[in-house]
């Protein structure tokens, strides 16, 4: 094999199989392990004091402002009846059986007049007999 000025050079068995391993994708010494155990940092040793010995701050033991307001909201809601819980739909008999047509229990149970179903439609007359 000659080199960039035109010098002849020899390689020994060890560098041509490296060449080799290279060209076929692998690592280039036979003997590096590249699935070695891992050891993580955190539990590799054992130790009696924490990693960071910061204090906790704050504002994790103090509830957040803008929390307390959304519960507030719906505590609200629910007082005034703007929000049912699903016990007391269950338990309300008026609500399980009602008939989807009829306008005046629209009223009664605050649907919006989008979600009225409309009645089915009866099927056209035809002029054929049966009989034949």
């Amino acid at each position: 094999m000659r080199d960039k000025s035109g010098n002849n050079v020899e390689l020994t068995d060890e560098e041509l199989e490296m060449i080799e391993r290279i060209t076929m994708g692998k690592f280039p010494q036979g003997s590096f392990d590249p699935y070695e155990d891992y050891g993580d940092f955190f539990t590799r040793h054992k130790s009696i004091h924490p990693v960071t010995n910061a204090p906790e701050p704050k504002s994790r033991f103090i509830p957040s402002k803008w929390e307390a307001k959304k519960v507030m909201k719906l505590v609200r809601a629910i007082r005034e009846g703007r929000i049912v819980t699903r016990k007391q739909v269950q338990d309300d008999p008026s609500t399980r059986f009602y008939n989807i047509w009829d306008s005046s229990s629209d009223s009664q149970r605050n649907i919006p007049d989008v979600m009225n179903l409309p009645a089915p439609k009866m099927k056209l007359p035809s002029t054929k007999c049966l009989n034949e």
